[in-house]
């Protein structure tokens, strides 16, 4: 029988939300698919290995603060992953990998300090990433690489200053750039270019002083870029 409190209907759809759990649910189902664990106080996330047939799992608010490798692997009906408003500080390379079918990741509202290179890599359907409301400093060229499907990008309400030339040129199909309410004072030359299907680029709300020469160039479907709420 699943943990007391869950309530799985079909055996493949679980909800245990606002229970109260302070460990990840025993005796789920099998062929669960969708498992719903907001609101608890789950600390850590074990194996999932007994749960070959997830396609959705939301831990957002939990006490989350570490992810660690393997934690995910070889799960490849994996679709959607909700790790938000936990306590996480930072993201190790691969931790994500082989994760073939993920198309949308939410690590928004934690506690994200650094981001290792490879971090995301081998995420080949990945469309939507959300580390908004951390508290990043900087974005390193790489940070996002091994992305070839990502459309959104939300980086808003963290610490952001610096943002390194061509950090998000590895991207070719990232249309929705969100870096607004961060702390950036100059724009440095390349930072942005060669995107080649960026059409929204929110900057507002920054300290933006400067913005030097070929910041954005070949931003070929730009259409909206929000400089509001600068020192410009």
């Amino acid at each position: 029988m699943p943990e007391a409190g869950c309530t799985c209907l079909s055996f493949e759809k679980c909800e245990c939300k606002s229970l109260g759990l302070n460990r990840f649910p025993q005796n789920l189902p099998k062929f669960t698919n969708h498992l719903d664990l907001k609101d608890n106080c789950i600390r850590s996330i074990p194996s999932l290995s007994n749960l070959p047939s997830l396609k959705n799992l939301i831990i957002e608010g939990n006490l989350l603060s570490n992810i660690n490798l393997g934690t995910f692997s070889n799960h490849s009906q994996l679709a959607y992953l909700n790790l938000g408003l936990n306590k996480i500080t930072s993201i190790r390379a691969s931790v994500f990998s082989n994760l073939p079918q993920l198309m949308r990741l939410y690590l928004h509202c934690n506690k994200i300090s650094s981001i290792q290179a490879s971090a995301f890599t081998n995420l080949p359907k990945l469309e939507s990433l959300d580390l908004s409301c951390n508290q990043l400093t900087h974005i390193q060229s790489g940070t996002f690489v091994g992305l070839p499907e990502l459309q959104h990008l939300r980086l808003h309400s963290n610490n952001i200053s610096i943002v390194q030339s061509e950090a998000f040129s590895n991207l070719p199909q990232l249309h929705t750039l969100d870096l607004k309410s961060n702390n950036m004072s100059v724009v440095q030359a390349a930072s942005f270019s060669n995107i080649p299907k960026l059409t929204l680029l929110y900057l507002d709300k920054n300290q933006i002083t400067d913005i030097q020469s070929g910041s954005f160039s070949n931003l070929p479907n730009l259409q909206y870029l929000h400089l509001e709420s600068n020192k410009i």
